[in-house]
């Protein structure tokens, strides 16, 4: 039970890291577009939406 509970904590973790990268990336990307304090802010945000798009996702698959 222990190896099972490591391994979905360990594929959380990837799924969460990788969503939350991804969205932190592309809202700096289009952030960085508009100019000024934009990238920083968009970047936040992409960032903590991909950490509860992860958290969401990982949920409907069963790693909580």
């Amino acid at each position: 039970m222990t190896k099972n509970l490591n391994q979905k904590s360990l594929y959380l973790f990837v799924l969460v890291i990788l969503c939350a990268s991804t969205l932190l990336t592309a809202g700096w990307l289009i952030g960085s577009a508009l100019g000024g304090i934009c990238s920083q802010l968009l970047g936040g945000m992409g960032g903590w939406v991909g950490a509860a798009v992860g958290g969401e996702v990982g949920y409907k698959k069963g790693f909580f």
